[in-house]
């Protein structure tokens, strides 16, 4: 399975536990990481690898999903965009033209 790695700065984030426990436990828990890099899996959403410091672990392949910015759960309320809104911008990337 090809895949991109590329190296991210260091950036000190949250990982929601229930990630590091297959789900099973550690809901509503947070251990603090810090990204290592990023993979980019064909078909996937990217992977981040995150050095734990408080296992002195590197954990491989964790989705965004399992990144929060503070160490509170997420609201489900999430604040939804329109459905009505109709501005939108059409992008045209020239690296994907010849």
């Amino acid at each position: 399975m090809a895949a991109v790695i590329c190296n991210l700065p260091s950036v000190e984030v949250w990982v929601r536990k229930e990630y590091l426990t297959d789900h099973q436990s550690g809901h509503g828990e947070f251990v603090k990481g810090v990204w290592v890099s990023c993979k980019s899996i064909p078909g996937r959403a990217f992977y981040f690898e995150t050095y734990l410091p408080e296992y002195a672990a590197m954990y491989d392949k964790l989705p965004i999903s399992a990144f929060v910015s503070a160490p509170e759960t997420p609201s489900p309320d999430m604040n939804y965009q329109d459905p009505h809104y109709h501005k939108y911008q059409r992008i045209k990337y020239h690296q994907l033209y010849n």
